[in-house]
């Protein structure tokens, strides 16, 4: 039997992932991910997918680069909207 299960990370980095990892959706919500592109490569993984989006509490970071940032990121074919 297969569970999601939080892959283990090492600066924002998964460097592995359990036997019973078969797939996760994450969530990207702060746009320092966005800028530094984190966002698209963790999506090389070929069992992971996201969703995406800025969370209130980084609203004061947000402007028209993230907006920019943002809307490259959503139009990636495995970003769930």
């Amino acid at each position: 039997e297969k569970y999601f299960q939080t892959p283990c990370f090492r600066n924002n980095v998964a460097i592995e992932f359990p036997d019973s990892y078969d797939g996760c959706i994450t969530s990207f919500c702060d746009p320092k991910l966005f800028s530094r592109k984190f966002a698209f490569k963790v999506l090389e993984n070929e069992k992971v997918w996201a969703c995406c989006g800025c969370h209130p509490h980084h609203a004061t970071l947000y402007n028209a680069e993230i907006e920019a940032q943002l809307e490259q990121l959503i139009k990636h074919e495995k970003v769930c909207l």
